[in-house]
């Protein structure tokens, strides 16, 4: 995915929040190990390296400006080291994300950045409840379809890892961070790709309500993409609703407000529980911020300065030639080779 750069989210968390007033540290150990408990493998960073060597580790300010682009990293990362979708373990026996790409995956970004800090029981990772519908897109999408109940809205934290921390839960946060990247750079362009949103799109006939005043003359009930690809607008209008459902309830679920300075001059800020929740904190920020489209390609991005709008150098030349009205523009260009012919 291109077109997005860590500085972007500098900017925008800047204008929303002081860098006094962003709390938190996550801890990163030296040595991480997977534990394969019959066939559902998890991370986890052991209390010693080895016998009597203590496995050290050191803290990391996830909210920080020198990390605001985790967010980034994160989306990125099934891309970037090439992550699988769910695959069959066996002839009935349903599918698994826990593969050995993602379990590399998964143990890389440990070591570089910590465990992601899920619930300190399976259980309470993936109960009925609480779930989003990016959680259900995501579900559908990397092919693990008994997923589509998302986490509940309340669950502990470990920062340590363990058997909460497992390779599936890491591909399916990894993959549900790309997605919500994904469509909320699809939707939030001025000219819309609709395609690349509808195909998205549940098309298994579900038990939906149908949306007012939309007669259904089939006894089946449409599916998800019946539903909301019927125009431009519905189409945004779909992916832009998941990706914000969902960043609500990353954020209330792992995130909290804190206060700063005294009576009269009292400041918000943000603290978390999870190393998840203050990326997803992040994309918050990113969605809170101004000037984070390319105004040639419609990529996200971070500008270096407050006055860019164009994501590379590529884009800006290709905006200045096709729309701009300078020397290099193609209508200036037209009109100094027919000055030269006449």
């Amino acid at each position: 995915m291109t077109g997005i750069s860590p500085r972007r989210f500098k900017n925008s968390s800047d204008e929303i929040v002081e860098e006094k007033n962003r709390y938190g540290r996550w801890p990163v150990y030296t040595l991480y190990a997977l534990h394969d408990r019959g066939g559902d493998r998890y991370i986890y960073a052991p209390r010693e390296k080895a016998e009597g060597v203590l496995n050290e580790k050191w803290d990391s300010a996830p909210l920080s400006r020198g990390s605001m682009g985790l967010f980034l990293e994160f989306s990125n990362w099934p891309v970037e080291q090439g992550m699988d979708k769910a695959i069959e373990t066996g002839f009935g026996l349903g599918r698994t994300l826990d593969t050995d790409r993602n379990a590399a995956a998964a143990k890389m970004w440990a070591e570089t950045y910590g465990v992601l800090g899920l619930g300190r029981n399976a259980n309470e990772s993936y109960s009925i409840g609480g779930s989003s519908d990016l959680h259900r897109t995501t579900a559908i999408y990397t092919g693990r379809f008994d997923w589509v109940h998302g986490p509940s809205r309340a669950y502990r934290m470990s920062a340590r890892g363990g058997e909460h921390e497992t390779v599936e839960a890491f591909a399916f946060e990894a993959w549900q961070a790309h997605l919500a990247r994904r469509l909320y750079e699809l939707a939030s362009r001025e000219v819309l790709d609709e395609a690349s949103i509808v195909r998205l799109m549940d098309n298994i006939p579900q038990a939906y309500s149908l949306p007012p005043n939309v007669p259904n003359a089939s006894p089946v009930h449409p599916s998800e993409r019946e539903m909301h690809s019927r125009d431009a607008e519905n189409i945004r209008s779909w992916a832009l609703a998941r990706v914000e459902q969902t960043v609500m309830l990353k954020v209330e679920n792992d995130c909290y407000p804190t206060v700063e300075g005294s009576p009269g001059s009292y400041k918000q800020g943000w603290g978390f529980k999870s190393l998840l929740g203050a990326m997803w904190l992040q994309m918050m920020w990113l969605m809170l911020g101004e000037h984070n489209h390319c105004r040639w390609c419609g990529s996200l991005f971070e500008p270096t300065r407050r006055d860019r709008r164009f994501c590379n150098a590529d884009c800006r030349q290709a905006w200045h030639y096709h729309k701009g009205s300078g020397k290099s523009s193609k209508r200036a260009r037209k009109r100094a080779r027919d000055s030269r012919k006449s």
